[in-house]
């Protein structure tokens, strides 16, 4: 990144980053920058991103809050194919625009929504949102945008996300200039974190913020924010991070409590794990400074950093907060739940598995648990989601027979003892659970039949269509996986999986244009994702694009050169372009990863033929047939 010498509108540069003392110097910079790209013919805006006062979504909240009724006079329609997205970042949408496709983790209660979803979940929203944006901009007919984000270094994860994401994906196709400002002190950190800046300009600026309310103007605010939160749910949940700001500035701090814990749980199931830990992390040293007895609200916000720290891949994070939870409690319904959950770290998470260990775990919670003085419906339940844990443990170990009795007998346990209506989401986890375990043992037609079932009880978690797709196209039932991927993306908003999957069901039928533009959706969301670039590799090969082919192999094996196949692929492209030098250096690189594949010598061996070279032609030819028939 080169740094510039001062800050001016640049029609050249997408991407610029302002380092710079916060205050209304930097500020007047960032608008005068603004000014200068309105009189260039842009339209502008200035996003506060501090999540402190905000929230995980500052910025984008002033930004589809300005777009959102403007398209809804010209083009409805997206913000219905945009529902999900919006009621997530602006939650009073939803007194107007209703998610059609609510799943069973949506509308659980807090104590029956035994499944979160995955980090993955919430990047779908933000590439829905970009997507939005671009979709927006075209119906709108607006000119090109110049946004200057303010904050960058406070923003949430997801926010910094979309401003990367936004210039990579878009931002040429909507003449995009976008500006972040950060304090000096976090300049290093954000330039490894936004990797697209075109160029950034540091200025020496006086710091200053606006003179800060009194602790008693701040109570008194978040007073008039409690009455405002009471208008409904939807009201609450986006007042929420100022009610928790005002609250921690107030003149009673403590009262922020119960409102953190609120926003831990809820960015926490919805897979905003970063954001979740900035609300929960606090939550838990204020309850040691404040209500150091208050045994279910550790445990509520230990559980919740728990799946946070696991959700974004620290374990020792997640088994550090268990231990902790463990040491303030010998109740045994809590310990009960805790050895499950330690169980699941020696199962999944920590890089050393213990099965073992897991096993004692679960036992030991199996007993606490059947000793404890829980109600008898609570008891059931938990007992049986303890051996789901066990059903995970002997799935894992190959004991496929052994963890779907397991999963049919907690199925059964909770059919005996819990009404109809009473943990929908665990008993469609468990019938889901027995679908995975058929599938590994190969028995397909199980598979799907099991997973069926369990879409039947939560018919717009849009995975689940994407898994029996994959199984439909094992077994080449090609319309039938052609049918759940679309629906899959209906379901969701965009994510690279499914998109790829349908690339293999469409190259499967030899239907390469179609495969091709199902695999550049898929690499528009992650110009990475290899299984993508190979089969759009293939599919170009398929359409006799030879150069597109072999342009995207060359990424793949930049990205990892140890693959024989793909050299093996490209080394054909080379060849039938003439290139033979080229191909037989391709083939000496695959055979050295993978000496024993006889289709790498009777390829080579072609190469040499065409080189004059058949000495060496014939000894990979001879190779070829031992290898074959070895």
């Amino acid at each position: 990144m080169k740094w510039l010498p001062e800050l001016a509108f640049d029609a050249s540069s997408r991407f610029t980053l302002l380092s710079a003392a916060a205050g209304e110097a930097r500020r007047q910079h960032v608008a005068r920058w603004l000014e200068q790209a309105k009189r260039q013919g842009h339209a502008v805006w200035m996003l506060p991103c501090d999540r402190r006062l905000m929230g995980p979504w500052a910025g984008l909240v002033e930004l589809f809050g300005d777009l959102v009724p403007r398209l809804a006079s010209v083009a409805p329609g997206l913000l219905v194919q945009h529902d999900y997205e919006l009621a997530i970042v602006m939650p009073t949408l939803q007194r107007t625009i209703q998610v059609r496709n609510p799943t069973l983790t949506d509308v659980s209660s807090e104590t029956e929504r035994t499944r979160n979803y995955p980090l993955d979940r919430a990047y779908r929203i933000v590439h829905g949102l970009i997507d939005l944006l671009a979709e927006g901009q075209q119906a709108l007919g607006d000119p090109s945008y110049a946004l200057a984000c303010e904050d960058i270094d406070h923003a949430g994860a997801l926010v910094r996300m979309f401003v990367s994401e936004l210039v990579r994906r878009r931002g040429e196709r909507i003449g995009l200039k976008l500006l972040v400002s950060c304090d000096p002190a976090a300049t290093e950190r954000l330039v490894g974190q936004l990797p697209t800046l075109d160029g950034g300009v540091r200025l020496e600026l006086a710091a200053s913020r606006p003179a800060a309310a009194s602790p008693r103007e701040m109570t008194l605010r978040a007073e008039e924010l409690e009455r405002q939160a009471e208008k409904d749910g939807f009201e609450r949940q986006a007042l929420l991070p100022q009610l928790i700001h005002a609250w921690l500035h107030s003149d009673q701090p403590a009262r922020a409590l119960p409102h953190q814990i609120e926003a831990l749980s809820i960015y926490n199931t919805r897979g905003l794990y970063e954001d979740a830990l900035f609300y929960g992390e606090p939550a838990l040293e204020a309850l040691e400074r404040h209500s150091p007895d208050a045994v279910m609200d550790r445990m509520n916000i230990c559980v919740k950093l728990y799946s946070s720290y696991l959700g974004l891949k620290r374990p020792h994070d997640a088994q550090a907060i268990a231990d902790s939870a463990m040491a303030h409690t010998d109740t045994l319904k809590l310990l009960g739940q805790w050895r499950y959950m330690t169980a699941m770290l020696h199962t999944r998470f920590l890089p050393q598995r213990d099965f073992s260990q897991a096993e004692r775990d679960l036992d030991q919670g199996l007993v606490e648990l059947e000793q404890s003085d829980l109600a008898p419906h609570t008891k059931a339940f938990l007992i049986s989601f303890n051996r789901n844990g066990l059903a995970l443990v002997r799935y894992l170990q190959g004991r496929g027979e052994e963890a779907i009795a397991l999963c049919q007998w907690g199925y059964e346990h909770m059919a005996q003892q819990l009404d109809s209506r009473e943990q929908r989401l665990h008993r469609t986890v468990l019938v889901y659970n027995i679908a995975q375990v058929y599938s590994t043992m190969g028995n397909l037609d199980e598979a799907i039949r099991y997973l069926t079932e369990a879409m039947a009880d939560d018919p717009n978690y849009s995975e689940y269509y994407n898994e029996r797709g994959s199984l439909y196209l094992k077994l080449q039932r090609h319309e039938e996986a052609i049918a759940d991927y679309r629906r899959a993306i209906e379901l969701s908003p965009p994510y690279m999986e499914v998109w790829t999957n349908l690339g293999q069901c469409y190259k499967a039928l030899g239907g390469h244009g179609d495969a091709v533009e199902a695999y550049s959706r898929a690499l528009d969301l992650d110009p990475k994702a290899t299984l993508a670039l190979i089969g759009r590799a293939q599919a170009y090969d398929g359409l006799g694009e030879r150069a597109a082919a072999r342009a995207d192999y060359d990424v793949v094996l930049a990205l990892d050169a140890r693959q024989p196949l793909v050299l093996m692929n490209r080394a054909a492209l080379h060849y039938e372009d003439g290139a033979v030098q080229q191909a037989l250096d391709d083939l000496d690189q695959a055979i050295a990863l993978a000496p024993d594949m006889a289709e790498l010598y009777e390829n080579r061996a072609v190469a040499l033929r065409a080189l004059g070279r058949t000495d060496l032609a014939a000894s990979d030819e001879a190779a070829a047939a031992r290898l074959a028939a070895a």
